[in-house]
């Protein structure tokens, strides 16, 4: 465990007792190289550089940014991993035998990789869809989604430690603009396909399984208070009808894509890596 301060830079991150595995490519690049051989109750301060490949740049506004961590370290544990066998499959469920747990993890672990393959088809689709929607996005919209990601974002910062100085120093019309200027392309692309899958649901007379939402609502509802109590016992009370929309708004999406992939011809291609 470590307490992270980062000084100082805007829309700066941290926090108290992070858990940090000491491996390359699992937190920012130089934070686990600067701290081999840190002993408990050292502090150490480490540049680093928040990545800027594409796939940060949109997502993360402080993408090529530099900073100084300043790391306090609490304690050092070393890992180990317990033999394979029916004694420690029982431990994670009484009963369990070892032969069992590799057919739930296979099974698991493909279903999350088909998971993926379908959001990354959703995706190509709604690229592809968006490519006939030639309507002008107003402004207006732009800029309210943009600051409602924006305020998610911040809302983020704080519930990862960040201290409210740091966050303030964001809330600015300065700081929004930087922060436009980073995910417009982002936000532009959203909208657009938005539009475009609302334009089919309308066609099609696409709806949302009231069953279906009921589910998912009471799951949201559930996570969300599980959420609070956690973090803020006396915080703002779910807002069960915009939960609604947002959970309608997704099933319908859903239905459209899933619709238009299965009448579509769809060639599938590995991976390739993303550049540097």
């Amino acid at each position: 465990a470590m307490r992270i301060r980062t000084v100082p830079i805007e829309g700066a991150v941290g926090g108290e007792d992070l858990e940090l595995v000491l491996e390359v490519g699992k937190f920012l690049p130089g934070l686990a190289e600067g701290l081999v051989g840190a002993e408990p109750g050292e502090t150490r301060a480490l540049p680093v550089d928040f990545p800027d490949a594409a796939r940060f740049r949109e997502k993360q506004p402080l993408a090529g940014c530099k900073a100084l961590f300043e790391v306090t370290v609490k304690a050092v544990r070393t890992r180990t991993l317990p033999p394979l066998d029916d004694a420690f499959a029982d431990r994670i469920r009484p009963g369990l035998t070892l032969a069992d747990l590799e057919k739930e993890v296979e099974y698991t672990v493909g279903a999350q990789e088909d998971d993926k393959t379908k959001e990354r088809v959703h995706a190509a689709i709604e690229d592809a869809l968006i490519h006939h929607s030639t309507a002008p996005l107003p402004e207006t919209v732009v800029v309210e989604s943009a600051r409602q990601k924006f305020a998610v974002m911040l809302a983020d910062l704080r519930s990862r430690g960040t201290p409210d100085a740091q966050v303030k120093q964001m809330i600015s019309p300065e700081g929004f603009d930087k922060y436009l200027k980073v995910v417009r392309p982002q936000v532009e692309r959203d909208l657009r396909a938005r539009l475009v899958v609302e334009a089919i649901a309308r066609a099609d007379a696409v709806v949302a399984d009231p069953a279906d939402v009921d589910d998912q609502l009471e799951l949201v509802k559930r996570q969300y208070l599980q959420q609070e109590e956690q973090q803020d016992p006396h915080g703002a009370s779910f807002n069960e009808e915009r939960a609604r929309e947002k959970i309608v708004a997704e099933l319908v999406r859903l239905k459209v894509l899933d619709n238009v992939a299965a009448k579509a011809h769809i060639t599938y291609t590995d991976p390739t890596p993303s550049p540097p």
